[in-house]
């Protein structure tokens, strides 16, 4: 049988050895492709752990693994199976990097970091997974400096599945103009996409805590950028010398004014601030109404040339310094 599984292949082991051409104590592997057509069958032989194919190419993906439960997937495993029961085991279709002009420092036996690019690819697409010598290693984190000083790049998109990136990561890539970001990421260091002159637009994911010093100063045609609302401090310098027209929060202007803000310098007179207002972004001008928050942190509102007048709860324990 065939199990649909978005983004997988399916593998069926039948417990028919009643053909004629299988030894005995073996059985069949069916390898399907995601519209049911068989690609192979296989003679399988009984043991503990059947090691399954490490790799099936499948309309020019790679298949990392097989695996008997479509969320716990690991590369380079083995599983255990009964000869004597159908078993559906899914495949893990996922492209992998497998290129030399990459470095890699090993963080463990089943990941790596990214630790130096040396390739002159103007599009850069970082995947899940490395391939090293035939193995598989989650790729865990971009390293310090990774792509620092590359001045041909100009788009990168990283796997979903990356939640670590390192300081300097990006800095100084002249010519980068567009990055999309993980899902996951939850770690953004420090001066990471400082000096990138050409970065126009960024989304920095829900998940992330904290925007680390300096971590997009110097990017002198950021004019709009997406913050999440899991945000708990931006550093000093996070947007220095940004143009930073239009700024979004995908939380409430009481959960912004609870934000820690260190010198960060946010908006100029010409940055449009919106939050999000009863599941809608809103710009924050003329009379700011702040109803629920206990504290307005230091620098929250500073610059912010929209604000006329402001209507403050009177249980707010302390304004901070320079917070308008």
């Amino acid at each position: 049988s065939f199990e649909d599984v978005s983004d997988s292949s399916s593998l069926n082991e039948s417990s028919d050895s009643s053909i004629s051409d299988n030894p005995e104590n073996s059985y069949n592997v069916y390898y399907y492709d995601e519209n049911n057509n068989l690609i192979e069958k296989v003679v399988a032989f009984y043991d503990d752990h059947f090691k399954l194919k490490d790799s099936y190419n499948v309309e020019s993906k790679e298949v990392v693994c097989w695996y008997n439960d479509e969320f716990s997937f690991s590369p380079n495993s083995t599983i255990t199976y009964s000869y004597t029961h159908d078993l559906i085991l899914y495949a893990k279709l996922d492209y992998a990097l497998n290129d030399s002009n990459y470095e890699y420092t090993f963080i463990d036996e089943t990941s790596v970091a990214i630790d130096k690019y040396n390739g002159n690819n103007a599009e850069i697409v970082i995947y899940p997974y490395a391939k090293i010598d035939n193995l598989y290693y989650q790729i865990a984190s971009i390293g310090p400096s990774a792509f620092e000083g590359n001045s041909i790049i100009n788009s990168v998109v990283i796997a979903n599945t990356i939640p670590t990136i390192h300081g300097y990561a990006f800095a100084n890539c002249e010519n980068l103009k567009e990055i999309i970001l993980p899902e996951k990421l939850s770690f953004l260091g420090d001066h990471v996409f400082e000096g990138c002159e050409s970065l126009e637009e960024i989304t920095i994911p829900e998940g992330v805590t904290d925007i680390w010093a300096f971590c997009f100063s110097s990017c002198s045609y950021l004019e709009k950028i997406y913050l999440p609302s899991t945000l708990l401090s931006i550093n000093e310098g996070a947007f220095l010398f940004c143009p930073m027209y239009e700024v979004y929060y995908n939380g409430t202007i009481d959960d912004w004014c609870n934000i820690e803000k260190a010198n960060s310098y946010i908006f100029n007179e010409n940055t449009s601030f919106f939050t999000k207002e009863n599941g809608e972004y809103k710009e924050v001008k003329n009379e700011v109404i702040i109803n629920n928050a206990s504290i307005i942190k230091d620098y929250s509102f500073y610059n912010l040339s929209t604000i006329t007048s402001l209507n403050i709860n009177s249980s707010i324990a302390s304004i901070g310094k320079y917070a308008f």
